[in-house]
């Protein structure tokens, strides 16, 4: 049993190395249907469920390195995102994507309404983390997991059900391509804006520069310096008349406002940003992971089923919302998967439906990198109601 905390650390960021590589070379089908990030997460579960380190000798070192990692990892993350870029989506646009952050806030809001009495203690921050990860990503899951504290467990559980149901909402939509003209005539959709209209992908996604080593290095100081300014004006913030938002909440609301402004500063044109965030998260999830047996998912049915439901309020609400603004199922498809899937996916539909939509996909992706840890936040002081 492994009590050093250094080694303890060795092996959490070679999980992820491991099994990111093994990803890159084997080219095996898994890997579409279950994705690096969950075979990290399972992994670390199964080693501490055999005890591979002593949880109470090592837990020193967890907590010395996954906050600080977290917290360099947010600005990071949102360095990427120019909000002068968003008025590019246009109104309507954003109107779409905004509807689909609402009905999947309100979706999961009412399955815990529902369920959240079964669920567990403190259940309502693993929906509220739940939340952050279907509005932005993993990034932003990870990041409200350390502002609310959600158990290792409920952790693993949402993780799990975030997987299942992102294979299943891909598919879906997918699918539904093919029933796009119906769907219009319902909506009564105005599909014009699509037709004679070039988005340049250029002018809504700057590329950074190559990777170099003095990108990396300043990056890296760059996040680490954020990571330490943003914990010490955060806990003082928490401590002061302020004190109405806990330090946690804080220092993520300011790593996020760096982040943002950052984002229209020359460092946004530095290569490496995101391959930085990327192995960033990795690890976090992989620290996270390693706190967490297999033995306190019990409850993941019922958490399977809260994720249904959930799932199904956004669909209802959304295609309500779709009929009052009449809004296409291209763009509503591509609104939904950026917020369930992320930047990784939201492509993937906007090309199944229409090319041009790619870059557009890209960019409501990471307006929703933008949201959701503030969403996430503000949805759990509802849930406690509930718990």
């Amino acid at each position: 049993m492994i009590t050093t905390g250094f080694y303890y650390i060795a092996i959490c960021v070679a999980i992820p190395a491991i099994i990111c590589l093994a990803e890159a070379k084997t080219g095996w089908k898994i890997w579409k249907w279950m994705p690096a990030f969950v075979f990290v997460y399972l992994l670390n579960m199964i080693c501490c469920t055999l005890n591979i380190w002593d949880l109470e000798a090592t837990y020193p070192a967890y907590a010395a390195v996954k906050n600080n990692l977290l917290y360099a990892m947010i600005p990071l993350m949102l360095l990427r995102c120019d909000i002068r870029k968003l008025a590019k989506l246009g109104p309507r646009l954003v109107l779409t994507f905004l509807c689909a952050a609402f009905t999947i806030c309100i979706g999961i809001v009412a399955s815990y309404a529902i369920f959240g009495s079964w669920l567990g203690t403190n259940s309502s921050h693993a929906a509220a983390a739940l939340i952050g990860s279907w509005i932005g990503g993993s990034d932003n899951m990870v990041a409200v997991q350390a502002v609310l504290q959600v158990p290792e467990g409920d952790m693993g559980a949402c993780i799990i059900i975030d997987n299942i149901y992102y294979s299943v909402w891909i598919a879906f939509l997918l699918w539904a391509g093919s029933k796009s003209e119906k769907f219009n005539k319902f909506t009564k959709a105005d599909t014009s804006y699509l037709e004679g209209q070039t988005i340049d992908a250029d002018s809504l996604i700057e590329k950074g520069n190559p990777v170099d080593f003095v990108g990396l290095i300043t990056l890296l100081g760059f996040g680490f310096g954020c990571s330490a300014l943003t914990q010490a004006v955060g806990q003082a913030m928490g401590n002061s008349f302020l004190g109405f938002l806990d330090g946690g909440t804080w220092t993520v609301i300011l790593g996020t406002v760096i982040g943002v402004v950052a984002g229209m500063s020359p460092l946004a044109k530095l290569g490496g940003k995101d391959e930085l965030a990327t192995i960033l998260c990795f690890i976090v999830v992989s620290l996270l992971a390693s706190r967490a047996g297999f033995n306190e998912l019990f409850d993941a049915p019922l958490w399977l089923v809260f994720g249904a439901v959930a799932l199904l309020f956004h669909v209802v609400l959304f295609v309500l919302l779709a009929k009052l603004f009449k809004f296409d199922l291209f763009s509503m498809g591509t609104a939904s998967m950026a917020c369930v899937g992320g930047t990784g996916s939201a492509p993937i539909i906007a090309a199944s439906y229409n090319s041009m939509l790619i870059p557009v996909g890209i960019l409501m992706g990471i307006f929703g990198g933008l949201l959701g840890n503030f969403l996430a936040l503000f949805c759990d002081k509802i849930m406690v109601v509930f718990a």
